[in-house]
Parts: C-alpha cells; structure tokens; sequence
C-alpha cells in the first residue's frame, strides 16, 4: 500500500501518543492491557447472491491502535478479521458482484480493509486504503478465476483510531450484463453478368 507523506506524518505522530499512553517510555515494567476479542462480531456470515445483506462490527480499541497495514497489525490489538463466505457457484454470480462497505462515525478515524481468498495468509483480491473519512469499498467479481465464491477473510486494519470503532456490510449489488456487440452481416454483391443483365433490362424499358 502507497503511503502519502501525510499519513506517515500521522501515523508516527500517534503512533508515539500510543506507546506513551501505555507506560512504554521510562517504564519497562507497566502492565500492557490484554487484547480485545481477534474478531468482529459475529466473527463470520454468508452472502448469497440474491442477500440479505451481512453485517458486523469492528472491536472497539482499549487504547489508540495504529498499525500501518497488515505486517504489523496484531489481530485484537489493531486489527481484526471478519470471514465472508460468497455461496452458490461463479454462475449465480453473473451480472452481480460481492461489494464489501468497512465505514466509521468519527471522521478523525481511519480503517484500512484487505480481503484475501481462503484466510489471512491466502492470496490478496482487494483492497482499500484511501484515508480519510472513509467508507473504505472492496468489490469482488466472482466470476472472475482468481475470485471465485468460497471464504474470504477480510481484514480490517486500524490505521489511525483513537477509541471508535467500525460497520462492516457485505452485499450483493447487480452491475449489469453487457449486451454483446453484433457482428457486421455480409455485404451483398452482384455478379458482373446481372448487373449487366439489370441495366440492360432499364436500358431497354427506357426506350421510346
């Protein structure tokens, strides 16, 4: 993920309120509070491709949580993981795609959302890290091979988050069928013998 220059800014500025606020500076011995659950609530749900909806709800941080993306988050701490299953095969899927919302009231926030195939450490197919306000949006196309239907793990990292919390909606949303484009039909000739044979048929009607 690509870090502007200003989120880098923030992330090491809060990053030093957070270690300070749990004792870290100049007191090696002060208790660390124990991690939050490692996952939303509920912890997973299924998506069928004509819904309902699924939804849940990111952990809300004992203390500030900041990581800067998943190779340094720690599931309960400053990320957690909500797993999505997409039923049915890629064929009910067409025409539709999975779209996945991750969104927050506190407009200082700022969440991250990874989605990989399987679990975790399965392979990446889509992300959001645009900053802000949010909401972060993930769409998957399972008709796509790398995507498919299956589990999904989608991993919400708290990028910078002073004490909120996040909603997380998975959907079903119809994007259309392309109507294919048709192929241009033949254009007709004539032989040489009837154009000739039509124009000396006019040739002759004309005639006094």
């Amino acid at each position: 993920m690509k870090i502007s220059t200003l989120r880098w800014f923030l992330f090491s500025l809060l990053m030093a309120a957070a270690i300070g606020s749990l004792g870290l500076i100049g007191n090696a011995g002060a208790a660390r509070p124990g991690p939050a659950s490692p996952d939303a609530t509920p912890g997973s749900g299924t998506l069928p491709p004509g819904g309902p909806n699924v939804t849940w709800t990111g952990f809300t941080p004992l203390v500030l949580a900041s990581s800067l993306d998943e190779t340094t988050c720690i599931e309960g701490i400053n990320c957690d993981t909500f797993t999505l299953t997409l039923s049915g095969t890629p064929a009910d899927w067409v025409g539709k795609r999975a779209r996945i919302t991750i969104s927050w009231a506190n407009s200082g926030d700022d969440f991250d959302v990874f989605v990989r195939k399987g679990s975790t450490s399965g392979p990446l197919v889509g992300s959001a890290a645009a900053g802000g306000g949010g909401p972060e949006v993930v769409e998957l196309d399972p008709n796509i091979a790398s995507v498919g239907t299956g589990t999904f793990a989608v991993r919400v990292v708290y990028f910078l988050v002073d004490g909120g919390n996040y909603q997380g909606t998975a959907s079903a949303v119809s994007v259309g069928i392309p109507t294919p484009t048709p192929s241009p039909g033949a254009t007709p000739t004539r032989s040489p013998s009837s154009c000739a044979s039509s124009s000396g048929s006019r040739r002759t009607s004309s005639s006094p």
